[in-house]
Order: C-alpha cells, then structure tokens, then sequence
C-alpha cells in the first residue's frame, strides 16, 4: 500500500496571510538599521581544531550552537565554547538538524542518518531505502527532502518524484508530498527544511507559498504577492529572457517567531531582502540594506532563528588585518561590545542575535 499524500495547493482560509510585497519592488535600499533591535553577541572559540570553513547551515539551541561547513560539523556551547568536531566521511552532501524531542543532533548522508548526542557523541545510526538531502524533526515524526539527485528510482512514481517525505523515527514512509502546486507554472528544487518557532519551513524555488510542517500537517502559511516584477515563467530559456528587474523566489526563507525573512533573486543579479513581521502585519525590505555599519554588524541576511530572535554570522575578516573590531555608537550596548574584545580577523564567526520590527 502507497502511503498518503499531500497535495502542495494554497488553502482558501485565514490561516494563509498574503504579504504584499508590490509596493517594496521599486525600492533599491531600504532603511535597515532602523529595523533591528536587541543586538547580542556569542564569539565562537577559535583553535585548529574548532576553524570552521566556508559556514553553509546553522543550528542554535537554548545549550549548543551547531554550525557545519562542507567538510565537518562543529558544536559549541551557548557562549561560544569549542565542544566537539564532526568529520564527514564523504565527499557527499551533508545535512544535519537537532530533535528537540530526543535532544540529539541528526546527520544524514547518503540515505543514511547518523544519531549523536546533543554534545556530539555518536549514538548510533540507521540506513534508510532511499536517499535524501535535508532532514528535520516534526512532533515523533522525520521529514526528509528529496530532489531529482536523490536516484529513487526504486519507489513508486508518485514518491520518487515527492519534493519531501514523512516517515517514523525506524524508517517506514508515513506520507508523501505530491509535486504540485496550482498556482505556479513550474515547481523546481525544494531548499533546505528549515526548523523555526513556529514549524518547518518549507519552499521551493519559483513558488511563491512559504509552507510550514506543524504536528506531522502541512500548511500553507504565508504567500509573497509580488505580481508587479514576478518572473512568471521559469522553464524560459535564458537567450529569451529580458533583464526587466523582474524577479523570482528561490527558495530562501528562514521563520521566526512573530515573522519573517525571504529573499526574491532578479536575472539582473539582484537580491530583494525583504522582513515580514506578523505582530504588526507589516513588510519591509529593498535590494540595499542600509545601516551604519561602524554601529553595528552587516547581519542582513540571518541563517537560521531561534524564538524571536534572527541569527546571523558576523566574519571577523571583514576588518582590517591584525585589528581589534569595536562598534562605536549605541546601537550595541556596552557589554555586547566588550565580548568582541581581542577578537581577531582571523577568529571564527561571531553569532549574532538579533530582533527585527516593521512599524
């Protein structure tokens, strides 16, 4: 027997809010600054063993702060503190989350997802009969995202094709994700699963409904209105494409508690940052964010959340060779700016937290 399946559709009901993005698009910057609040700073420990690389996904916890690079995951404390390195042990693509139910870290790669304490000591690991890129954790339940790369072949049409799968914590295929959605030309790649406060985000690129996964349920939970510059066919073949400013969702959204954060992409190499804050139902956003960045990090485009607040990864090399960084000013409060004393521009990133208001 197949398992079920859900069917990726916008629902006609309030729980769906539309953000209406059209009068924002003609904006090339936008006051940024004026928009963050309560900045906080963790400076992650830096030796050879704790050097992370080129940062690709980013995992906080009230205890730990998980970052992984292209070759290993790396656990710190919540100050900072060097815990423990993950190597991988292959080249492929690897994705890792944390159960908050289990309160272990979950590493997948190649069909297979490897269990490890919240300190990172393995626990044990099990193969599942077919391949996936992301995973994350949904009441007792695991969702797994799979792409056209994941070589299913072996499951039914309708399942090898599904963008994401539900199955229990020993493997077995609970539901599928139908690959469509009505009001879209084309459904391309889905983007990492991404945990927040309020569900698992979910999104692919050139659809323009945000969906989160909430007790094992699918719903659509924000669409983006940006029907004045949408790029409204995907399968375009470059050569008759025009450069217009028009533009398309990718896939980037990362939720937080109370709203939020989505980029749009223009075939120009534009990047539309845009923040939805839902306390007071309204948006702000632009192409250029602009801030006194001598007050405060270049922390506009956070990497993952944690309650209401945004994280992001200041990179300490964006300063001068050999020099201590210290914001001026009172955007930071004095002792957010002692912890970033002797932090050098060869150090780790430092965490920032962060909380955004759209008056």
């Amino acid at each position: 027997m197949n398992p079920a399946a859900s069917v990726l559709t916008v629902p006609d009901d309030k729980k769906c809010k539309t953000i209406d993005v059209n009068p924002l698009m003609t904006r090339e910057e936008f006051d940024f600054m004026s928009l963050v609040s309560d900045i906080k700073f963790v400076p992650l420990q830096t030796t050879s063993a704790s050097k992370i690389g080129r940062p690709d996904r980013v995992i906080v916890t009230e205890s730990h702060i998980y970052i992984s690079d292209p070759k290993a995951l790396f656990i710190f404390d919540n100050v900072g503190r060097f815990v423990r390195k993950i190597p991988y042990s292959t080249s492929r693509p690897h994705d890792f989350s944390f159960d908050g139910r289990y309160g272990e870290i979950m590493l997948c790669a190649d069909g297979e997802v490897m269990h490890y304490s919240a300190d990172g000591e393995f626990k044990w690991s099990d193969p599942f009969p077919f391949r996936f890129q992301s995973i994350s954790a949904s009441s007792d339940m695991l969702i797994v995202h799979c792409d056209s790369n994941s070589q299913n072949t072996h499951l039914p049409v309708g399942v090898a094709a599904s963008p994401a799968l539900i199955i229990n914590r020993k493997g077995r295929l609970v539901r599928h994700l139908a690959p469509l959605v009505s009001h879209t030309p084309k459904l391309r790649g889905l983007r990492r699963l991404q945990p927040s406060a309020e569900g698992v985000v979910m999104s692919h690129s050139f659809c323009d409904t945000l969906f989160y996964i909430v007790d094992d349920e699918i719903w659509a939970r924000y669409v983006l209105d940006y029907s004045s510059n949408r790029f409204l066919d995907p399968a375009l073949p470059n050569s008759e494409r025009e450069s217009t400013g028009i533009y398309y969702y990718a896939g980037d959204a990362i939720g937080c508690q109370g709203g939020v954060f989505f980029m749009l992409r223009s075939d120009r190499a534009k990047m539309f940052r845009g923040f939805y804050d839902a306390r007071t139902g309204n948006v702000a956003g632009g192409v250029m964010p602009i801030a006194d960045y001598c007050q405060m990090p270049p922390i506009y485009r956070p990497m993952t959340s944690i309650g209401d607040n945004y994280v992001a990864l200041f990179h300490p090399y964006q300063t001068e060779s050999g020099a201590t960084f210290r914001f001026t000013g009172d955007k930071v409060a004095e002792a957010e700016k002692d912890k970033l004393d002797g932090v050098r521009h060869d150090d780790n990133p430092v965490v920032v937290f962060f909380r955004i208001h759209v008056n």
